[in-house]
C-alpha cells in the first residue's frame, strides 16, 4: 500500500532544490513567482524602450537612476523589492545565496546600462553651467592664471564659487539626488553597489569650490578683521637707492636709509586704492618702479614676485629686483584668515591661485555588475 504523497520524505536533492520549486509552482491567479518576476522584467524592458525612443536618453536615464536610488517609481527598485520580499522569503540562507545572484544580476546589468548616459548628461550640464563660464570669465585671469595681468572680479568669482555660486547650485540640483553631502565632503549614492563616479579633481576640490570666498583668498574692502591678513614690515638697506616706498592698499612704508622700525599693515584694507607697488629713487634722482600690481590681489602678487628667505625666528626676508635695483624688507605675519595666529606657514599663494576646473565632473565607470 502506497503512503500518502504528503508523507513521502524529501530527499537531499529535493531539499536543495526546494527554493527553485517555490519559484515555479503555480499559486494564486494561475501564476508563479517566476512568472511574476518575468513580468517585472517585461515592464523594465518597456521602460528602456521608452528611453531609447526619446532620442536623447540622458534626461530619462537620470530620472530612472534618481527613482531607483530613492526606491520610488522605478521598475528596477520594484523588481528588487519583489525578489527580496516575495521570491526569497522563507528560503534557507544557503539557497538564497545561490538563487539571489541569478535573479539580481539582470537588474544590476540594467542599472549599469544607464550609468553611461547619466554620466554623459551630467557632464554636459557641468560644461554648460560651470566649465564654459569658468573658461570664458576666469581661467585666463589672476589668481586662476598665476602670471595673468588682468584680475578676476569679485562678482565673476562669486558667480561660480562659494556657497551661492554656480558650482554649489550644480551639486544641489543637477547632481543633488545622485550624491550625498556631509559637510565639506561628498560621496556618490549607490544601488546594489553601483553608481556614478566623481572625478578625482571633484573629490579633492569640492570643499574649496563651495567654501566662502574669503577662504579662497578673495579680498573685499569690507572684509571683517577675521578675514584679513595682519602683518608687519621692516625696511632693509638698499645699496644704490636714496629712498624707496612699499605701498599696499594705500598703506605706505617709506625708507630713506636710516634706522628702520616695524610698520603695521592689514590686507585687504579700505585705506586706499587696492594694489601693491614698490617704487625706488636712486642717487641720480631717477624714480624706478620695481614692481607694481594693481587690483585687490596686489599684496599676494607682491609676495609671489619676491625672492623669499625664512629666518629662524619665523620672519621672512623678501627681495624684489628690477633694472639693477634690489629692494629688501622683512615680513612678520601676525595672523591670517586660514590659520588664526598660526604664522608658521610661508606667505605663499593659496586658495584660487592657479586653480583649474575639470572638463568633466564624472568619470567613466568600468563594468562590474556580477550579481549579489
Amino acid at each position: 500500500m502506497n503512503a500518502p504523497r504528503a508523507d513521502i520524505p524529501m530527499g537531499p536533492v529535493g531539499r536543495d532544490f526546494a527554493g527553485v520549486a517555490k519559484l515555479v509552482v503555480v499559486k494564486d491567479k494561475d501564476t508563479s513567482l517566476l512568472k511574476q518576476y518575468l513580468m517585472h522584467l517585461s515592464a523594465l524592458r518597456t521602460r528602456f524602450n521608452q528611453l531609447n525612443n526619446q532620442g536623447d536618453t540622458g534626461p530619462g536615464a537620470i530620472q530612472l537612476m534618481q527613482q531607483t536610488l530613492d526606491g520610488n517609481g522605478s521598475e528596477l527598485a520594484e523588481t528588487l523589492k519583489f525578489v527580496d520580499e516575495q521570491m526569497l522569503t522563507g528560503m534557507p540562507d544557503s539557497q538564497k545565496q545561490a538563487i539571489r545572484p541569478l535573479l539580481v544580476r539582470p537588474l544590476m546589468q540594467a542599472f549599469e546600462v544607464i550609468i553611461k548616459p547619466v554620466t554623459a548628461e551630467i557632464n554636459k550640464i557641468w560644461q554648460a553651467q560651470v566649465y564654459a563660464p569658468f573658461q570664458v570669465k576666469l581661467a585666463g585671469k589672476y589668481p586662476f592664471a598665476a602670471n595673468a595681468k588682468i584680475e578676476a572680479s569679485h562678482a565673476d568669482i562669486a558667480e561660480l564659487f562659494g556657497g551661492e555660486g554656480a558650482i554649489a547650485r550644480f551639486f544641489d540640483s543637477a547632481l543633488g539626488s545622485l550624491v550625498i553631502r556631509r559637510g565639506d565632503g561628498i560621496t556618490v549614492r549607490t544601488w546594489a553597489g553601483l553608481g556614478v563616479a566623481l572625478s578625482p579633481l571633484a573629490q579633492n576640490g569640492f570643499a574649496g569650490w563651495v567654501a566662502p570666498l574669503s577662504s579662497g583668498g578673495v579680498p573685499t574692502a569690507s572684509s571683517s578683521t577675521s578675514s584679513q591678513w595682519v602683518f608687519q614690515m621692516q625696511a632693509l638697506p638698499s645699496p644704490g637707492t636714496l629712498e624707496y616706498t612699499i605701498d599696499i592698499d594705500g598703506q605706505k612704508l617709506r625708507y630713506r636709509n636710516t634706522e628702520s622700525h616695524w610698520a603695521d599693515f592689514v590686507w585687504p584694507s579700505a585705506q586706499g586704492v587696492p594694489g601693491a607697488r614698490v617704487v625706488a629713487t636712486n642717487y641720480q634722482g631717477q624714480v624706478i618702479e620695481v614692481v607694481n600690481f594693481p587690483g585687490k590681489f596686489g599684496f599676494k602678487r607682491l609676495i609671489d614676485a619676491a625672492q623669499k628667505t625664512k629666518h629662524p625666528d619665523g620672519v621672512f626676508e623678501l627681495n624684489w629686483v628690477n633694472t639693477g635695483v634690489s629692494i629688501a624688507a622683512n615680513l612678520k605675519i601676525i595672523s591670517k584668515p586660514d590659520s588664526g595666529n598660526d604664522t608658521a606657514g610661508a606667505p605663499q599663494a593659496t586658495g584660487y591661485h592657479g586653480l583649474s576646473l575639470p572638463e568633466s565632473i564624472l568619470s567613466p565607470v568600468p563594468s562590474t555588475a556580477t550579481g549579489g
